[in-house]
């Protein structure tokens, strides 16, 4: 994250991953945000979710 930050300015990382990865869900929970859910979207239904992590300057 560090060279997204001083690459780009950016403010937040977006990722994503397999809830069915045991603790993997867990774990992006607890650094982050949820921005979307894939196993709610009744369009287009996977199974990942994506998260937003905020980073530091």
């Amino acid at each position: 994250m560090e060279f997204a930050v001083a690459d780009g300015g950016y403010r937040a990382v977006c990722l994503h991953t397999d809830p069915a990865v045991p603790g993997a869900e867990a774990f992006w929970r607890s650094l982050g945000t949820v921005v979307h859910d894939e196993r709610r979207d009744a369009e287009h239904p996977q199974s990942l979710v994506h998260f937003e992590l905020p980073v530091g300057r």
